[in-house]
């Protein structure tokens, strides 16, 4: 009996240690966006500063509360310089986020036929946890992967 206990505390603290390795660094400081009826965007960067984890919150939409993985694409313009945070919707390139150097940008959520006019929040910025995000972010990528085993 002691030998099983054991054998189950030293494979949990394993797994433990596996998931803590696993983890990417984070950047520093969160960007957040404030649109219109109450839509927010949280933005954790990865330290890199070429990924960055995304949420919508405040919308009545199936995306609200739902973190994605995006690649930050900075868009090197004369005219219109942008960061797109793009991911993958139904195996397709997607811009969820597109912001200018000013804060000012537009969010595309899906079956949505407009883009919703967004703004850099200091507020919503200061609220946002990258550490928080990035565990909501595995939990969710977590269950995802068992719902669809069950399949």
């Amino acid at each position: 009996m002691k030998r099983s206990v054991l054998l189950i505390t030293i494979l949990l603290a394993a797994l433990d240690n596996s998931s803590a390795q696993e983890r990417p660094a984070m950047a520093r400081y969160a960007k957040g966006y404030k649109g219109y009826e109450g839509l927010r965007i949280a933005v954790s960067p990865y330290a890199d500063m070429k990924h960055a984890l995304v949420m919508f919150y405040g919308v009545n939409h199936p995306w609200d509360r739902k973190i994605f993985y995006c690649d930050m694409n900075e868009v090197q313009s004369s005219v219109n310089p942008r960061v797109e945070y793009q991911t993958l919707i139904d195996g397709q390139p997607w811009n969820l986020l597109i912001v200018s150097p000013q804060g000012s940008g537009e969010a595309f959520l899906k079956d949505v036929k407009y883009a919703h006019l967004v703004s850099y929040d200091e507020e919503t910025s200061r609220d946002i946890n990258n550490e928080h995000q990035l565990t909501q972010y595995l939990e969710q990528e977590a269950k995802a992967r068992q719902e669809k085993r069950k399949k």
